[in-house]
């Protein structure tokens, strides 16, 4: 097998240690070195709602959105947004190698079991940005993980969120609508994003779903800006 970034061998044999604790590697898509250069999220001086970097255990964009959103932010994240995360982003969804979706299936499998959860669902593309990539790139990376239920519509809006600045992230306009379904208002909700950045993309598709019936909701992200 080889890695999916730089094309080496990856040696997928299991080790001894690994096999009589049973952490036996599955879908490997990386190989070692690869996988180092992307910074996952520690526990220290994080925000504990939306685990950002904060030296507060609630941080200032959580508060906001519990004053101005009544939102109380619930949200995992496993990676943060280096440089590493950034080349990913800029092949994966604006050079269009869809191959890389599955770039990390196996960390994602891994997280899958601190998550609770009945249902999952994802932020889906604008029907302009899904026809300008030719696919939905949030559900092509975690379909193959989570079995994802299609609740949310997305309008079109006036740009891509990565080509705005904070404050014009955090002004958008609410670009949500839940579909019907036969889904439990009593579900646990895991609502998936690719990226969390000012929190408001993710936020306008909690309220959306909030205004639908469902309060139990949990946010994740594979990467925390």
């Amino acid at each position: 097998m080889n890695c999916l970034l730089c094309n080496s061998i990856i040696n997928d044999i299991p080790r001894w240690r690994d096999i009589l604790t049973f952490n036996i590697p599955i879908n490997m898509e990386l190989c070692d070195f690869c996988l180092s250069r992307f910074q996952t999220i520690e526990s220290r001086n994080i925000c504990l709602r939306c685990m950002g970097n904060s030296n507060q255990s609630i941080c200032g964009n959580c508060i906001m959105w519990e004053k101005t959103e009544n939102i109380l932010v619930n949200h995992k994240s496993i990676f943060k947004y280096n440089l590493q995360m950034k080349e990913y982003f800029r092949t994966y969804k604006f050079m269009g190698d869809v191959e890389l979706s599955r770039l990390f299936d196996n960390e994602l499998e891994k997280f899958k079991k601190q998550l609770d959860f009945d249902i999952a669902t994802f932020v889906p593309n604008a029907r302009s940005h899904y026809d300008y990539r030719g696919f939905d790139h949030v559900f092509e990376m975690y379909n193959r993980v989570f079995k994802l239920e299609c609740m949310l519509e997305k309008n079109d809006i006036e740009d891509f969120q990565s080509r705005k600045s904070f404050k014009e992230r955090v002004s958008t306009a609410q670009s949500f609508t839940v579909k019907q379904n036969q889904i439990s208002e009593n579900s646990k909700i895991l609502l998936i994003d690719d990226i969390y950045t000012s929190g408001r993309t993710i936020t306008h598709a909690q309220k959306a779903l909030n205004k639908a019936g469902y309060k139990k909701i949990l946010t994740f992200s594979l990467v925390r800006s």
